[in-house]
């Protein structure tokens, strides 16, 4: 029998010591905002030199605030960073808080650094992008978007795919989503009014040489449920993943990096598509219906897996550019575009479809520009979609992000 999967709280740092010394550290605050006991969930301290288990391994990972800095690219701080990509690419769900927030978006290519409008603390209202409407997440927030935040450094730059869910009037990009298992929240939902307001007095002196009012921080603070429901819908997006289907089975993988880096493999054969293009969308349908066995696992351009072939790759293609096909073969790693993508995923189909394989005999020139001239045309023909399709729970098995 398998072992059970449970949730892991990876914590890059502690609370400010007061409040360490009277509630512990994060762990704990994280497990019963989630409503589960401290003692069901598995934590490691990456900050103390933890060794990271299997990007696969986790039912879901919850990443920790820190009062370390993520663009000074500390040594254990960019080993978490790989692995967290690695843990997308495996399917694993993750939610950065924070910290963990900023370390999800730099791993995966955004920028992080100190906030143009400096020190931000206390109670802030959060303002809701329209792709916060329906995400799975979010379903619970509500309509007063009250957040506790408490952060130096932010988000600059979005990765890549990522999509905006949420701003502040300091912070622009304050929580985003990638693919459909990834979130990023820079404020803290693990945080009540009384833990604010331990912060404000705990860094009282900071904020008072930045010229901002510490007592009025105070006064302002109030609580935030909405905030606190995503950690407990996190779980139960966790819960629904594992009870739905398996998450993609990891496999070893030679592919070149440094000396020492951990490495995690995709399925055998994975199909990258545009995932805002709406032929590609109905594309992706008909290879689903036309793939009983499941052959293929699929993954939008504007994902997590994407973003992990695209740091092991240099002429990996930019998101929407072109349909990607990845096989693993004999421990190495083949990535085919264009009309070899497509060429490659038809000879794979049972029945007929196979055929349309013998069209390599054309020169791969001449297949391109075809390729290419109906790339061009395809938006103004098929429509754009706001954002990448959520897999149902049928399909879920056979999408990675």
């Amino acid at each position: 029998m398998a072992p059970v999967k449970r949730l892991l709280v990876v914590e890059t740092g502690d609370p400010v010591p007061p409040l360490l010394g009277k509630r512990g550290p994060f762990r704990g605050w994280i497990a019963a905002g989630m409503g589960i006991a401290e003692g069901q969930v598995d934590v490691l301290r990456v900050h103390e030199g933890a060794r990271l288990p299997p990007p696969d391994q986790p039912a879901g990972v919850v990443v920790t605030g820190s009062p370390a800095m993520v663009s000074e690219r500390l040594p254990w701080s960019e080993r978490a960073g790989r692995w967290l990509v690695d843990a997308l690419a495996a399917g694993t769900p993750v939610l950065g808080i924070c910290y963990g927030h900023q370390l999800l978006a730099q791993a995966l290519g955004g920028r992080v650094g100190p906030n143009p409008a400096g020190r931000q603390m206390g109670t802030q209202r959060l303002e809701l992008e329209s792709h916060a409407v329906g995400d799975p997440l979010w379903s619970g927030f509500g309509e007063r978007g009250l957040v506790q935040v408490t952060h130096v450094e932010s988000v600059l730059e979005l990765p890549a795919g990522a999509r905006l869910l949420a701003r502040t009037s300091n912070d622009p990009h304050h929580a985003f989503a990638v693919g459909s298992r990834a979130w990023g929240l820079q404020f803290h939902p693990e945080f009540d009014a009384a833990v604010m307001r331990g912060y404000l007095e705990e860094r009282r002196g900071l904020l008072e040489d930045d010229g901002q009012d510490a007592d009025a921080l105070l006064a302002a603070v109030v609580e935030t449920p909405g905030a606190a429901s995503l950690l407990a819908r996190f779980a139960e997006i966790v819960a629904e993943l594992a009870e739905a289907a398996p998450l993609p089975a990891a496999r070893t993988l030679s592919v070149s990096r440094q000396v020492g880096e951990e490495r995690q493999a995709l399925p055998p054969r994975l199909v990258l598509f545009d995932g805002v293009c709406g032929f590609c969308d109905a594309a992706v349908r008909w290879l689903v219906a036309h793939d009983p066995g499941g052959r293929f696992h699929l993954a939008p351009l504007q994902g997590a897996s994407a973003a992990a072939l695209r740091a092991r790759h240099g002429d990996f293609p930019d998101e929407g550019e072109t349909l990607v096909y990845v096989e693993q073969q004999g421990g190495s790693e083949r990535v085919h575009l264009r009309s070899d993508a497509v060429l490659r995923i038809f000879a794979e189909l049972p029945g007929p479809w196979r055929w349309l394989a013998s069209l390599r005999v054309l020169p791969r020139a001449l297949r391109d520009t075809l390729y290419a001239a109906f790339a061009r045309i395809r938006y103004r023909v098929f429509g754009k979609l706001d954002s990448c399709r959520v897999p149902s729970p049928q399909e879920r098995a056979r999408f990675l992000d």
